[in-house]
């Protein structure tokens, strides 16, 4: 993995500070998640959104060589998140499961820094990572593309009725030509997760 405070440096944008998400960021970035698309569109709460940021990072901690759960912090303050499973899709790729940025630090390059981040840990275990974008989600559609996702397909109807989830894919090559990760590499990697948080 990585240290547990990641600089992400954007040139010509703000200085971001990608680091793991701390139980003291849950309330915040819950209320981010329960007003943010797509989330209340298939009915997520702030309390339901509380609970599963709290279950991510309770995983996080114990299991840490499976979930990676991180915030983007301007000057102190967290404005975004990013929950990502190392074996979330078909049980062999990193696939990334919730992204969420505060809408006025939108286009300032917060996303970007959580997504680079995010890529840099996936991309040491193997070769591709998946998301999944909801249809209606223009922005983040064209965010991904941008980024260099490529669209694999459409499942419709997936978790509500008359929403389609487009699945993405960013690729580095086919799993079989992508050297193993070693044990000790795994090992040297953990221990950015357990840190204590910064204290200021």
């Amino acid at each position: 993995m990585v240290p547990a405070d990641l600089p992400c440096r954007l040139s010509e944008r703000r200085d971001f500070m990608v680091r793991a998400m701390m139980p003291t960021d849950v309330p915040a970035m819950a209320r981010l998640m329960a007003s943010s698309d797509p989330w209340p569109r298939y009915g997520v709460t702030e309390e339901q959104a509380t609970s599963t940021l709290h279950d991510f990072v309770e995983r996080q901690t114990k299991n840490p060589g499976d979930y990676a759960c991180l915030v983007a912090e301007l000057d102190g303050e967290p404005v975004g998140f990013l929950v990502m499973l190392y074996s979330g899709c078909f049980g062999m790729s990193s696939y990334i499961k919730l992204v969420g940025v505060r809408e006025d630090r939108r286009r300032t390059g917060a996303g970007t820094a959580l997504l680079r981040a995010a890529e840099n840990l996936a991309f040491a275990r193997g070769p591709n990572v998946f998301l999944l974008v909801s249809h209606f989600n223009t922005s983040a559609i064209r965010f991904y593309e941008k980024m260099g996702y490529q669209r694999v397909g459409v499942i419709a109807d997936y978790v509500v009725a008359g929403i389609d989830e487009i699945l993405y894919r960013k690729s580095r090559g086919p799993i079989a030509e992508e050297p193993r990760m070693t044990q000790e590499h795994r090992i040297a990697q953990e221990p950015w997760i357990k840190q204590e948080p910064r204290v200021t």
